[in-house]
């Protein structure tokens, strides 16, 4: 069969027109159907799907070997099959105004070594273009003229030069996105270097194992880079004559060298690093990664940005000189050997809420000058100026104690003690606990309240408010059974959230009448008749809980009580209930459509934006 034949029996298999044109015609495409051209030896060489009443591209297309040219425009195909790489010859394949959403990871990863011709990819409906290595997008500036932006690199040089144009357009920038990372996985890769006349660069660069040097133009007017596991990289080289930046033994700054950008991984393992004098501002991730045992901060030093010493896991010590004003996200995260850290009287703001010191599981002991406007400490741990407030505990504080003038347990008091508190005491003197001071605290397994507390009490190391009518906190390393005391009437906010032990919740009357089986390693929670609130996130995240049956006394679930418990399989919500906040049950959707029709009533909103897992509801 001849492949006028093929393209013929194509139409009548799609059921619509065909028009095959010589090397030579000019005649318009058609606007629905198939177009082909011919080269002077008969074969086909282009082949045009126009129309959306083409949803599925024949197999037997794959019998035109020597197809150059595939296109589709405004046509129902979804998917581009995967025999399309058996078109040796082709140089180009395109589609526009198609569901095929943008070039798929498996055409961009092997189109080199299986389609050695092609040139040219375009999924017109995203923008994006695969052009030789280089996937791009147009954008269109000010003045109305075409610039390429660069997304990804799909190829194996070792040396890779990013063009300062490409397809005939001039190249300005090199993005990553969260559908094309720059060079991020590039194993191949050892060096990049970019053009001249490239202005902005905002690549990633990870998981490129080989990678040892990125060299930066002198026309770049904008560096942004995301740099992770690139462990042989040993510098970030600037032109000379770049008026934006500078390049100092491979670390990049700013051109002023105010401003630390970026400190290469494998020029980290010197053991100490001192910040050159005349910087006042880390970037964020700067130094995340660094292999350094101590670092010192220069007296020009102003601001510890976002993740700036981030998982820095060697790093033991580090010195603050008076000046630094605010220690941001992140900050020290990660740095699992830092054991000391001393807080200077110039520092006002420090982000504790966001993770300054998640991970420090070292960190015993934190000072801080008495001349600190904001902030003091007391054997070890972090305090507001009055020592009112615990706004962290240092791992010495069970043993150390509270000062007298303790009010207040911050939600982040005990954010890093994953695995290493199982009793925490509460004085008489503290009035006010968030509710999530102590949800991360995996094997806590007492807390005690001191006599004369005003506010709060303990029993069998749970802790109530005063009168025992509210569940506040129940410890995450307890196990077994628990039956909760009948004088309960409210389950507190976020009283277990994130105990991940938790297997059950159930009735009173239901493990009288069945039991429940417990081992050493989960919880039951049984549930008396005198509860009849469940107040937000309470049990969020519990990512264990199978089982839960409310008793008939509970008229009240607040919002995001039951946050993305994913793993819950049956669900009894008796009569009594009769409000159910927004997104009690977020993250756990998939209930069958005949059991919602009373939840539904109550709120519609109780699943939204929800998850995959309950199984079914019993009403």
């Amino acid at each position: 069969m001849t492949d006028r034949e093929i393209v013929l029996q194509m139409g009548e298999e799609l059921n619509c027109a065909v028009r095959i044109k010589t090397h030579d015609e000019e005649r318009a495409a058609l606007d629905e159907g198939i177009t082909a051209r011919c080269d002077e030896d008969g074969s086909i060489a282009e082949l045009h799907f126009f129309g959306f009443g083409i949803k599925t591209l024949p197999d037997s297309v794959a019998r035109l070997t020597g197809l150059r040219y595939l296109m589709f425009h405004k046509t129902g195909i979804s998917e581009i099959p995967k025999w399309i790489l058996e078109f040796t010859a082709l140089e180009l394949l395109a589609f526009s105004s198609t569901p095929v959403p943008e070039v798929p990871e498996w055409l961009r990863t092997t189109k080199k070594n299986d389609m050695p011709n092609l040139k040219r990819v375009e999924a017109r409906n995203s923008g994006r273009i695969l052009y030789g290595d280089f996937e791009y997008v147009i954008k269109v500036n000010d003045k109305d003229d075409d610039k390429a932006e660069i997304l990804g690199y799909f190829g194996n040089d070792e040396y890779v030069t990013v063009p300062a144009s490409i397809d005939g357009v001039p190249v300005t920038r090199v993005s990553h996105t969260l559908l094309s990372a720059a060079f991020s996985g590039r194993s191949a890769v050892k060096s990049v270097t970019y053009s001249e006349g490239i202005q902005k660069i905002r690549a990633s660069f990870w998981d490129c194992e080989r990678l040892e040097s990125i060299n930066i133009p002198a026309s770049a007017t904008e560096v942004e880079t995301a740099i992770d596991y690139c462990p042989l990289l040993m510098g970030v080289n600037v032109h000379k004559d770049n008026p934006n930046y500078t390049g100092i033994d491979g670390v990049l700054f700013s051109k002023d060298k105010t401003k630390l950008l970026f400190f290469p991984y494998a020029k980290s393992d010197t053991g100490h690093y001192a910040i050159p004098e005349g910087v006042t501002e880390i970037h964020h991730s700067a130094l995340e990664d660094c292999l350094f045992t101590s670092i010192s901060v220069p007296v020009s030093m102003t601001e510890i940005g976002f993740g700036a010493f981030s998982n820095c896991r060697t790093l033991e010590n580090i010195t603050l000189h008076d000046g630094v004003t605010e220690i941001g996200w992140d900050a020290f995260k990660g740095c699992r050997a830092l054991e000391s850290i001393h807080i200077p009287a110039s520092v006002t703001k420090i982000e504790l809420h966001m993770g300054v010191f998640d991970g420090c599981y070292s960190l015993r002991w934190i000072t801080v000058d008495e001349n600190n406007a904001e902030y003091a400490s007391h054997e070890g741990a972090l305090y507001n100026k009055d020592k009112t407030k615990l706004l962290y505990a240092s791992r010495c504080l069970p043993s150390h104690g509270y000062p007298e003038s303790l009010t207040e347990i911050t939600r982040d008091a005990y954010r890093v003690y994953k695995n290493m508190v199982e009793l925490v005491g509460i004085p008489a003197g503290v009035t006010k606990i968030h509710p999530e001071a102590f949800c991360k605290c995996e094997i806590l397994k007492n807390i005690t309240v001191e006599e004369g507390n005003p506010v709060y009490s303990s029993a069998d190391g749970v802790l109530f408010n005063k009168d025992k009518t509210e569940l506040v906190c129940f410890p995450q390393g307890k196990t077994g059974n628990y039956i909760l005391p009948d004088s309960v009437t409210t389950i507190g906010t976020a009283a277990f959230m994130h105990c991940s032990k938790l297997k059950k919740v159930i009735t009173l009357d239901q493990f009288r009448e069945h039991g429940a089986d417990c081992d050493d390693s989960s919880i039951n929670l049984i549930l008396p008749k005198s509860v009849t609130v469940i107040e937000p996130r309470a049990f969020a995240f519990c990512g264990w809980l199978e089982t839960l049956e409310l008793p008939d006394s509970v008229t009240t679930l607040q919002y995001e009580s039951f946050w993305e418990c994913q793993a819950l399989e049956a669900f009894t919500l008796p009569d009594s209930v009769t409000e159910i906040a927004d997104n009690a049950f977020m993250f756990s959707e998939y209930i069958e459509e005949e059991s919602w029709e009373r939840v539904l009533k109550i709120n519609p909103n109780a699943w939204i934006r929800g998850g995959k897992n309950v199984i079914e509801i019993h009403l």
